[in-house]
């Protein structure tokens, strides 16, 4: 997979807007890294030292029960969105060029979780 992203730079980013998040209401999990080194099958880790070549960065933000998602930003250049917003599951693949996109992303989620509606990601209508 091509390296579009550096995803320590965007785990700093988001890292620096955690606390802004949490205290609007929004529980953020801890960060999820996927090594591309690693031997199939590749475990899912927390602690990024134990990653030798990001492939991969997740997290799970909550807003309440009926209000959650998760969000893996890929450095090749794309993301998996998974979010219920009030009873229903929706999927998006929402695609970026750089940091700030990827910031973009997680922000608009981010905020569309608070409210509990539908926005605008990234400018077009995000099914997340």
């Amino acid at each position: 997979m091509d390296r579009l992203v550096d995803l320590d730079l965007v785990v700093a980013e988001l890292q620096a807007r955690r606390a802004g998040w949490e205290s609007r209401g929004l529980d953020v999990g801890a960060f999820t890294w996927l090594d591309a080194q690693a031997a199939w099958p590749q475990r899912i880790l927390t602690d990024r030292a134990r990653v030798a070549e990001p492939e991969s960065l997740g997290m799970i933000m909550e807003a309440s029960p009926d209000r959650l998602a998760q969000l893996v930003l890929w450095r090749g250049g794309w993301a998996d969105l998974d979010c219920l917003i009030d009873s229903e599951l929706r999927s998006d693949t929402p695609k970026y060029q750089n940091v700030a996109e990827c910031v973009t992303i997680a922000e608009d989620l981010a905020g569309q979780l608070l409210a509990g509606r539908l926005q605008t990601i990234s400018g077009r209508r995000h099914p997340c």
